[in-house]
């Protein structure tokens, strides 16, 4: 996963520490986040976004396109599903910091 990570901290003039602090990990988790060494869990993923008040997806994205590795939904259990129909799943809600 590439993220765009030390480009939107260094906009902001935040240093490693700082944003590590603000989104709760130690500096050593932003320094592997930056290098690519590591893949952020999906409520990191999240609170990083959240500190830059900008989208996940403007954060993070994936080189090679987001269908590449990405399984189809279009069938679940055997049943197929339209792929336009929508998801019966209620959107995510993070809780409040």
């Amino acid at each position: 996963m590439k993220s765009r990570l030390k480009a939107l901290r260094a906009e902001r003039g935040w240093t490693q520490e700082q944003l590590s602090a603000c989104v709760g990990v130690s500096r050593y988790a932003i320094v592997a986040l930056e290098t690519e060494r590591h893949d952020p869990s999906l409520d990191l993923a999240f609170r990083i976004a959240a500190a830059f008040d900008i989208p996940v997806e403007n954060v993070f994205f994936n080189p090679h396109g987001a269908r590449a590795s990405a399984p189809s939904l279009s069938r679940s259990a055997g049943h197929a599903r339209p792929s336009n129909a929508p998801l019966r799943h209620p959107p995510l809600r993070l809780p409040d910091p």
